[in-house]
């Protein structure tokens, strides 16, 4: 596995007008790439980096980017790390004890900004003009129902 293409991480919103807005997360998508060293030997280069601070914090750096990250026991959880073969055929890798959470470190981070928008817009209410059409005029039937 090596960089991904990233229009397969494209993520779409639409709008209150039914059209479709592409929002690109690709400023928080970790890529790595296996490089070859002038003595012969093979390492990988990374845009992320894991950052432990010294009051014991945790925090993934990717790119001008910086996640917070809270690590939660998941032991009661009973969730397993599988990985694909082929089509349908599947091979336990081993049981997860731990999750991660990953979360924008402030309010004016591009990625909080961009998800903040995603959300927004999936719960904007949207105000629609009901539009009806009557044969009959609806002043006069009024105006009718209320001589009788």
């Amino acid at each position: 596995m090596g960089n991904m293409d990233c229009t397969s991480m494209d993520t779409f919103v639409t709008d209150e007008s039914g059209a479709k807005r592409r929002i690109r997360l690709e400023n928080n998508i970790v890529r790595w790439r296996t490089v070859r060293n002038p003595d012969g030997t093979t390492s990988r280069e990374s845009n992320a980096r894991f950052v432990r601070w010294s009051d014991d914090s945790l925090q993934l750096l990717i790119g001008n980017e910086v996640l917070d990250i809270s690590v939660q026991d998941a032991q009661h959880d009973q969730a397993h790390l599988f990985r694909r073969h082929g089509k349908g055929i599947l091979q336990s890798q081993g049981r997860l004890l731990r999750k991660m959470r990953f979360m924008p470190s402030s309010l004016s981070s591009n990625s909080h900004r961009q998800l903040t928008a995603l959300v927004d817009s999936r719960h904007k209410k949207v105000y629609k003009v009901k539009n009806c059409i009557t044969d009959i005029d609806p002043e006069r039937e009024k105006e009718e129902k209320e001589k009788v």
